[in-house]
């Protein structure tokens, strides 16, 4: 007999709870993204027109058309990379009709192929923000996309195509470039971080988290990323239970997430958990723990040191009292054991 038709279930309580923080999640990375443009265009003293990097699909309309009058496959020295156009031999990988740097391969971001530009012509390195900001000041195309630019050609250096005296000026000009994308550290309006206690920083956020008097309290930028990887906003995670954030919080603490079921440290505490009524906060992370018992300083290098030494004479000792009663137990049953 054929079972009756039964009414769909519905959604249950816990698929609406992962549904609605998988779409937390979205929003949040959605209202995230920044912006590392300033208000302003540069202009560009070219053409004293708003300076404004060109868009792949622009660049492709472009070279909509053009055909390469060579190929570095026919050519036994070397020939320009196809994305920073310096030196590349015959071992090199290929992408008809191109020859690519393996170091260069995965250089696809603007951001990548700044960072590189500023090491090579520079001889520093830059973080990938950074690399940003200057990407809106200079113009660091891939070998490839000038339209003079040919496969089969004698090679140049490394990004000589960039412009060295740009590219110093917009390094220079960074603090201001990162003042006015707002990636200088700065307080926030609900206080110090909820879990590291540190009062300047950036990337601030509102998870949900709460002071003792029930006051909203942030998150800064290093801890947020370290509760969204941990499913903050899933709901795996409580925002009201400071029990369930004390794993990611000691990751923070340590610089590191520590290996799968590895708890923290039964005595840590975050901030928020006992801070004072005012929570006025600390210039350093978790500054509201001893030195002796916060991983980077001083303190704590030497009490691991002494710590070390102590767990290394109590196992002398151990090895020196059992040797010690072999030879008293020797003499006792008197077979001749003296030393």
């Amino acid at each position: 007999m054929p079972r009756p038709n039964r009414k769909p279930k519905g959604e249950t309580v816990r698929q609406r709870e992962i549904r609605e923080g998988r779409e937390a999640n979205r929003r949040k990375r959605r209202s995230a993204r920044i912006t590392l443009a300033p208000d302003s265009p540069p202009i560009d003293p070219g053409t004293g027109k708003p300076y404004r990097p060109m868009s792949r699909a622009e660049v492709m309309a472009a070279m909509e058309g053009r055909a390469w009058a060579g190929d570095a496959a026919d050519v036994k020295t070397f020939t320009p990379c196809s994305r920073c156009g310096g030196p590349c031999g015959t071992s090199a990988p290929y992408s008809q009709p191109w020859r690519t740097h393996r170091a260069c391969r995965s250089g696809t971001t603007i951001q990548s192929r700044v960072r590189a530009a500023v090491a090579e012509l520079l001889g520093f390195e830059i973080g990938f923000s950074d690399a940003g900001l200057i990407a809106t000041q200079v113009a660091v195309a891939n070998f490839r996309d000038l339209l003079d630019a040919q496969p089969h050609t004698e090679p140049e250096r490394a990004w000589g195509h960039v412009n060295k005296r740009k590219l110093r000026k917009a390094v220079e000009a960074l603090p201001a470039l990162r003042s006015e994308a707002g990636l200088n550290p700065h307080p926030c309006a609900s206080g110090p971080c909820a879990w590291c206690s540190i009062r300047l920083a950036t990337g601030w956020v509102n998870e949900g988290m709460k002071w003792a008097d029930g006051s909203p309290a942030p998150l800064c930028g290093t801890c947020s990323a370290q509760w969204v990887r941990r499913g903050g906003l899933s709901g795996r995670l409580s925002k009201t239970f400071y029990e369930d954030q004390r794993g990611p919080g000691y990751n923070v603490l340590l610089g590191y997430d520590q290996p799968m079921g590895n708890g923290p440290d039964p005595a840590f505490r975050l901030y928020a958990e006992v801070a004072p009524a005012d929570h006025p906060g600390y210039d350093e992370r978790f500054g509201y723990i001893a030195a002796p018992m916060r991983p980077g300083t001083p303190e704590h290098a030497e009490r691991i040191e002494r710590e070390r030494a102590e767990a290394l004479a109590r196992v002398e000792q151990r090895r020196a009292d059992q040797a010690k009663a072999v030879r008293v137990r020797a003499e006792i049953w008197g077979y001749g054991a003296t030393q």
